[in-house]
């Protein structure tokens, strides 16, 4: 089957998985193609591992994420994935459609699990600073809490400092219209901010939460860029991906992806 047809048409058909199930002929015929700065690295000893439970069911899939709708966070809110897939500071950065791990060995497990992703020639890499994006943002580092911390306490701040009420995840501009609004209620009221801090004070919430609004200057969004910005961050294309061993890393464009169990099948 021609390779425009995985780019286009088979997202939504195949169950179980976003990855699409190919032959080893049309593996082999992608990787020499279209992955040979991913396969030079993958020699070298530097490749990126993507696990999966429906792994085990493909020897060989592909996968173009970029035709996909926007992929939803995990475990937290959308709020940094969103300023990351649109917002101007991150344009450098593919949108986070894809999670993966930067592997720096030769050694890879037979898990049945795992797939070795080789992505194409031409596809952008983001590169965590740590093995979790939750730990890569450098000024909350500071601070002393994770990103799924941080993006908790913006839903309080945007819910009038309640734990419960409305989310304003589901894309970047609903995001900043709850951003702007917030800034009104501050205008509005020159004691907003520091009634907040009191009440998060008086509710058990940690100063380490509050000290973010130390960045606040009037532009509830512009202070949360301060705290969701690239630096620490890499991006790179297949031959030249770098990174700490097991770094989180993501993606979005094309890319052949490989059953772990069987990758001696093709190297």
């Amino acid at each position: 089957m021609k390779l425009k047809h995985y780019l286009t048409e088979f997202q939504e058909e195949f169950k179980g998985s976003r990855v699409q199930n190919i032959t080893s002929q049309e593996a082999v015929g992608m990787l020499k193609s279209k992955c040979k700065k991913a396969i030079q690295q993958w020699e070298e000893g530097t490749y990126i591992r993507r696990w999966t439970s429906t792994a085990s069911k493909i020897e060989a899939g592909f996968l173009d994420a970029s035709k996909m709708p926007p992929r939803l966070s995990r475990n937290t809110l959308n709020y940094y994935t969103n300023i990351i897939n649109d917002d101007p500071m991150w344009k450098q950065y593919p949108r986070r459609q894809v999670i993966a791990s930067l592997r720096k060995t030769k050694n890879v497990t037979k898990n049945p699990t795992d797939f070795v992703v080789f992505p194409f020639d031409t596809t952008k890499v983001g590169i965590c600073s740590h093995d979790d994006m939750w730990s890569s943002f450098s000024e909350l580092g500071k601070i002393g809490i994770t990103a799924n911390r941080y993006n908790d306490f913006i839903e309080r701040l945007l819910n009038d400092g309640k734990s419960y009420g409305e989310t304003f995840d589901s894309s970047l501009s609903v995001f900043k219209k709850a951003c702007k609004k917030f800034d009104k209620e501050v205008k509005a009221d020159p004691n907003y901010i520091e009634d907040l801090k009191e009440h998060f004070k008086s509710i058990g919430l940690s100063s380490y939460e509050i000290d973010t609004l130390k960045s606040y200057k009037g532009d509830l969004y512009k202070s949360i860029l301060y705290y969701y910005n690239p630096k620490g961050f890499k991006v790179a294309k297949p031959g030249s991906l770098k990174g700490r061993p097991n770094s989180e890393v993501w993606f979005e464009g094309p890319a052949v992806y490989i059953n772990s169990p069987m990758i001696e099948m093709y190297f």
